[in-house]
């Protein structure tokens, strides 16, 4: 995660805008809430939740040493539970999929980026040369999966790997009101974001996922992760027998 401050959502997003009205000690249990969510996705190592913690109690105006003892609480509290645990649940099903994915042609980037919006650069230039297409899952997307137990992935297909089909004159028609032209372009990336869309239901299903997604490039992909156990950075892995 490359800055600490962006996979903090907006405490008024979550809670609605009164949230700021309400006694300190109501507004410190909301921003527990949102930091124990925030160290259960497994992506944010300490220092990075610690920092999260800061600037929450800074916008909810709650003591920030508090908020600090409490994020490393929550660090001490996951650190025992996930002593106990035999496996990774639905976070283990996750990270196969992602790697089916990854050796099939998709650039994969989990737990990279604060969200969808800063992964989307990277994305068309950070990739392998036989990549097609991406999978994007943010952290602050991640944050809402602990909370909710739904996983929303954001996909596309990437422009480079397409620009024999997506050429510079198709596009220069296209603007120019060519309708044969805007209609090959549509269809080309319909169809593109299709086979995107498409490869990672495929992968999420094969692994015993239950995904919901609507078929077009504008349907989000939600995947149900009500078991969601990702180890904390840093923390031993488990053997392997």
């Amino acid at each position: 995660m490359h800055d600490p401050h962006c996979p903090v959502p907006r405490p008024t997003r979550i809670y609605g805008r009164d949230v700021l009205t309400k006694d300190e000690p109501v507004r410190a249990v909301l921003l527990q809430q949102i930091t124990t969510h925030l160290v259960h996705t497994g992506y944010v190592t300490l220092d990075e939740a610690r920092d999260a913690g800061r600037v929450l109690a800074e916008r909810m105006r709650v003591d920030e040493a508090g908020a600090v003892r409490g994020v490393e609480e929550v660090w001490e509290r996951r650190l025992a539970e996930q002593a106990e645990w035999a496996d990774e649940g639905d976070a283990a099903k996750v990270a196969i999929a992602f790697t089916a994915l990854r050796s099939a042609g998709w650039a994969v980037r989990d737990g990279v980026d604060c969200c969808r919006d800063t992964g989307l650069e990277p994305v068309e230039t950070e990739h392998g040369p036989d990549d097609k297409f991406y999978v994007i899952l943010g952290v602050q997307e991640m944050i809402g999966a602990v909370a909710t137990g739904t996983l929303t992935l954001s996909f596309s297909f990437l422009d480079s790997a397409f620009g024999h089909v997506l050429t510079p004159e198709l596009l220069a028609l296209a603007n120019a009101g060519d309708r044969e032209a805007q209609r090959s372009w549509l269809t080309s990336v319909e169809e593109a974001e299709r086979l995107s869309g498409s490869g990672i239901v495929h992968a999420l299903s094969k692994v015993g996922l239950d995904v919901r997604w609507g078929g077009t490039g504008g349907d989000i992909i939600e995947v149900e992760v009500r078991d969601w156990r990702k180890r904390l950075p840093g923390s031993a892995s488990y053997d392997v027998v």
